[in-house]
């Protein structure tokens, strides 16, 4: 009798204790929504220039637990990295961060997206016209080359050199859209499937201004 009563007692602390870490990662995961949320509004509302013009829905502006309810629903793990919420993925050149045009997708993929998407000209704005994606301008040579870093590698890579900047950005998009294809591919079977058919239609533009 002893023994069936001290069962009932370890299965009673067993799934309290299950109930305590239930409860525990509820709260985790939305204070982890929370922190994400108020990330999106600072850069949508606080003149951050990468996020110019880009917006929250009304619903997600003013309740941060329905935020938190999308992101619950949608979330998943991908090769424990970290995950990211995407708006234009799906939408190219959306600006509004809403449950029906956001995503999530492993922080590796929308790092990469974003570079996709950043037009710097740094030093080259001055000496030359403002450059398309990743296209470089050699003042000794007088000509254009593109400049990539492929996937798992370190190495920035210096394409062929070209006599317009044009050319060397349709040179530089073939390299980057063949890229985006293997990450598309190397994440395939782990992430659902409106993420992967949109990274296979991504296609990658030569000015910031060509996504608006």
């Amino acid at each position: 009798m002893e023994s069936v009563v001290h069962r009932v007692q370890w299965l009673s602390a067993v799934y309290n204790v299950a109930a305590f870490c239930n409860d525990c990662d509820i709260v985790t995961q939305r204070t982890a929504a929370y922190s994400i949320w108020n990330g999106i509004y600072i850069r949508c509302y606080k003149n951050d220039n990468v996020y110019d013009g880009s917006y929250m829905c009304d619903l997600w502006r003013h309740d941060k637990d329905s935020f938190a309810e999308w992101r619950s629903y949608e979330y998943y793990e991908c090769d424990s990295g970290s995950m990211a919420v995407d708006k234009d993925l799906l939408f190219p050149g959306n600006k509004e961060y809403a449950p029906d045009k956001c995503c999530i997708i492993p922080q590796s993929l929308n790092t990469m997206l974003s570079n996709c998407k950043k037009h710097k000209t740094g030093k080259w704005r001055s000496s030359k016209m403002d450059l398309p994606l990743g296209v470089r301008y050699d003042s000794k040579m007088n000509m254009y080359y593109g400049e990539i870093r492929p996937y798992g590698h370190d190495e920035v890579i210096r394409l062929s050199y070209w006599e317009t900047p044009e050319e060397a950005f349709e040179e530089y998009k073939r390299h980057k859209q063949a890229d985006i294809l293997i990450m598309a591919d190397k994440y395939k079977n782990k992430v659902p499937k409106k993420v992967y058919d949109a990274l296979l239609r991504f296609e990658v533009k030569p000015y910031a201004e060509d996504w608006e």
